[in-house]
C-alpha cells in the first residue's frame, strides 16, 4: 500500500487505488473499494451496482476534513454509518466467482 499525503487522497480514490494517509486509507476488496477515516468507512464504491456510497453520519472535525479530501468527484448515494457497515459486510461475504457464474 502506497503512503500519500491526505491532500492527495482524491486522486487515489478516483483510481480506486489502495493508499495509506494519516488516519485516512483506501482499501480494495473483491466487490468494493472502501475509504476509511480512522476505522470508519466514509466512502464505498460498490462494484456490483457501480455506485459510490457516502457515509452521512457526523463524526469529528478530522473525519469531516477527510470526507472533503477523499471525495470521489462524482455523485454519491448518501447512507448512514449503520447502513454503510451493513452493506460493506454483505459485500465482503460475496465471492467474485459467485457473481461471474
Amino acid at each position: 500500500m502506497v503512503r500519500i499525503a491526505n491532500r492527495d487522497a482524491d486522486m487515489s480514490v478516483k483510481r480506486l487505488e489502495a493508499f495509506q494517509g494519516s488516519n485516512l486509507r483506501g482499501e480494495n476488496y473483491p466487490m468494493c473499494y472502501v475509504v476509511f477515516s480512522y476505522e470508519e468507512p466514509i466512502y464505498m464504491y460498490d462494484r456490483l451496482l457501480n455506485i459510490w456510497l457516502e457515509n452521512t453520519t457526523k463524526f469529528s472535525v478530522t473525519t469531516s476534513k477527510h470526507v472533503s479530501l477523499a471525495h470521489p468527484g462524482c455523485t454519491t448515494q448518501e447512507i448512514n454509518s449503520g447502513k454503510m457497515w451493513e452493506h460493506f459486510n454483505k459485500l465482503k461475504r460475496i465471492k467474485r466467482n459467485e457473481v461471474e457464474n
